[in-house]
């Protein structure tokens, strides 16, 4: 007489074979439910580290944008630097220029 605290079994004069096959069933249904559950914990793990991913890859592409932006931002300042120096260059020629005309009239 095989007892078992499994409500499936019923009749306890069930045949040996019967019993046991009753709890062989038994274990495998409580393994799949095991996997089942560490399934659903490793895809619950796996959608947070995607989300994780995402932002992270959001966070560098925004980074990459700033980091766009500020070197042309570098490259405006560098182009207004060289503007400027040639403003300032021209400047100067035209300053000895003039100084040189005034020197001519004055030796006139």
């Amino acid at each position: 007489m095989a007892q078992t605290a499994d409500p499936m079994v019923l009749d306890p004069a069930i045949p040996p074979e019967l019993q046991a096959l009753v709890d062989d069933m038994t274990r495998r249904d409580a393994a799949l439910r095991d996997r089942e559950t560490k399934i659903r914990s490793t895809e619950a793990h796996l959608t947070a580290l995607s989300k994780r991913v995402r932002t992270e890859r959001t966070k560098l592409d925004n980074d990459r944008t700033e980091l766009e932006l500020a070197g042309k931002r570098q490259d405006e300042k560098r182009r207004a630097a060289e503007e400027l120096t040639s403003v300032e260059q021209r400047a100067s020629r035209e300053r000895d220029q003039i100084q040189l005309k005034m020197r001519q009239e004055q030796e006139r």
